[in-house]
């Protein structure tokens, strides 16, 4: 009863407030990076006090040959993706910036797949 399941254009749906929990799994690189920051503040606007924040995307390391790799899918995913369904998104948004400047802070970070894929765990700052 405290679960609410919406189909809807994140960017312009009509949110819940005082969210405790939100989830966005390999959802933010779908947006550009301007689309990403408008979506995460709407998102961190409806969070409650004490809100927890569960990220996980695609990413690119900073170097060495884990960069690389992850530098040829995610191009490769973006065009396919774009082919497929024409979102407008290029390139990865910097999404953990967008998070902490919503007024989250991250708590726990994982890395999967050399770096390929992160997970972060974000708790509203006080």
């Amino acid at each position: 009863a405290r679960v609410q399941l919406q189909c809807a254009d994140i960017r312009t749906a009509a949110l819940p407030c005082h969210c405790d929990l939100i989830v966005t799994l390999f959802s933010l690189d779908c947006f550009t990076d301007e689309d990403a920051a408008r979506v995460v503040a709407r998102l961190g606007d409806c969070a409650a006090p004490h809100a927890q924040w569960l990220f996980a995307d695609f990413a690119v390391p900073a170097r060495g040959l884990a960069r690389w790799h992850a530098q040829v899918i995610v191009r490769a995913l973006y065009t396919f993706f774009r082919w497929r369904t024409g979102i407008d998104a290029r390139t990865l948004p910097n999404s953990d910036a967008h998070i902490q400047r919503a007024g989250f802070r991250a708590c726990e970070r994982r890395f999967f797949r050399h770096g390929l894929v992160t997970s972060v765990v974000y708790a509203r700052s006080s």
